[in-house]
């Protein structure tokens, strides 16, 4: 595999742009899909082995790291999902904004063994969130934003604010 998702890869068009993880939390060893490895510039091949969750970390920036760690640990300890966004910043220097969710499974004694989710773009966070008007909305926010379409994000910041949205501004 190259780390690039395409339906001819196995992937639905749908989930393409979603990277699917397993962490077995006793080994802390995570494993994960293509999307996965490319999101975060990681080879598929080390993903197939398993890279520790501190690799990962390690790419997360500095100002959302301790925010993510924090998540994992809530979600680990409590048993309940987990909803992050961040920023990751690839060793090619490429900053990517991604949303994570995830929860953590227990064994029959309640220990920890599994933490599984998926990880997309940020874009893509309000598809996950809602299947409202607004959700769709705030996706094609994300996505003007990132390409640096500001009359569509004026717009669509516009709409948002016309549906009662707070806190949506351009």
């Amino acid at each position: 595999m190259n780390g690039s998702a395409s339906p001819s890869s196995g992937c639905s068009p749908v989930l393409c742009g979603f990277g699917f993880f397993t962490w077995s939390v006793a080994e802390n060893l995570l494993f994960g899909d293509a999307v996965l490895a490319s999101l975060y510039e990681i080879p598929d091949r080390d993903f197939a082995r398993g890279v520790s969750v501190e690799v990962i970390l390690a790419r997360i920036a500095p100002r959302d790291r301790e925010t993510v760690a924090a998540n994992i640990h809530r979600a680990i300890v409590s048993g309940e999902s987990s909803a992050a966004q961040y920023t990751v910043i690839c060793p090619s220097g490429t900053r990517r904004s991604l949303f994570a969710i995830g929860r953590c499974f227990v064994d029959g004694d309640g220990v920890p063994s599994y933490y599984s989710g998926m990880v997309t773009t940020a874009s893509n966070a309000p598809l996950l969130q809602s299947d409202s008007i607004e959700g769709h909305c705030q996706a094609a926010l994300a996505i003007a934003k990132e390409q640096g379409r500001e009359l569509t994000e004026r717009y669509l910041s516009s709409a948002l604010r016309s549906l009662g949205q707070p806190g949506t501004s351009s």
